[in-house]
């Protein structure tokens, strides 16, 4: 009981607020991409403001919110699935018959709105790749993730790459370096051995 009275008007206030920062034409519609910023933005209960997140912390509490997949998100969609988290409801917690009629209410608004704010100029296209590929927002993020992870692992191992050719360059010089040295005294050994038996003949004579 005590978590669901966390989300009241008050709360669902701030996050208009926040909202506006991220829509401030009033498209009612944000890239997905924006989801994180927006999450870090917006106060508890139903963000993350204040908390020191990791970036895997917030590609699980992404990947628990109940989204459409879609390059754009919806005002609406959101602030129902970080409510529903918010207070521990899961979709399937909701009976049958209840969450069908949830999913046909958000879609046609979803269709009106979307319809609206590419009239308006605001959007060029709400559902886009994203939507076509089936790429839920938590899993777009977890994607994301994963690709910086890659590429600074990829960017590590050429570092690592380089280093070890320029340090192999530089023993290979100190060797060239090290052989020149040896090469010298072995030439000045036999100029003075030379020198000396030439002496040493030149007096027995």
């Amino acid at each position: 009981q005590v978590e669901h009275q966390a989300v009241n008007e008050e709360t669902i206030d701030e996050f208009k607020v926040v909202w506006r920062r991220f829509d401030p034409k009033g498209s009612n519609f944000i890239p997905a991409d924006e989801l994180e910023a927006l999450v870090r933005k917006t106060p508890q209960p139903l963000g993350l403001k204040g908390t020191s997140t990791s970036r895997n912390a917030m590609a699980v509490f992404l990947n628990d919110l109940d989204l459409p997949a879609g390059d754009h998100l919806l005002f609406q969609d959101v602030i129902r699935a970080l409510s529903m988290k918010a207070i521990g409801i899961l979709p399937d917690d909701l009976p049958a018959e209840v969450m069908q009629d949830i999913t046909k209410a958000a879609d046609r608004q979803r269709r009106n709105l979307g319809a609206e704010a590419v009239k308006e100029g605001h959007v060029v296209d709400v559902s886009g790749m994203a939507a076509e590929l089936d790429v839920t927002p938590g899993q777009l993020y977890a994607l994301k993730l994963a690709q910086s992870w890659v590429k600074g692992w990829l960017a590590r191992k050429r570092m690592q790459k380089r280093n070890a050719q320029k340090e192999s360059e530089r023993m290979q010089a100190a060797g060239v370096s090290t052989a020149s040295h040896v090469l010298g005294l072995l030439d000045r050994a036999r100029s003075q051995y030379r020198a000396q038996t030439e002496a040493a003949a030149g007096g027995a004579l």
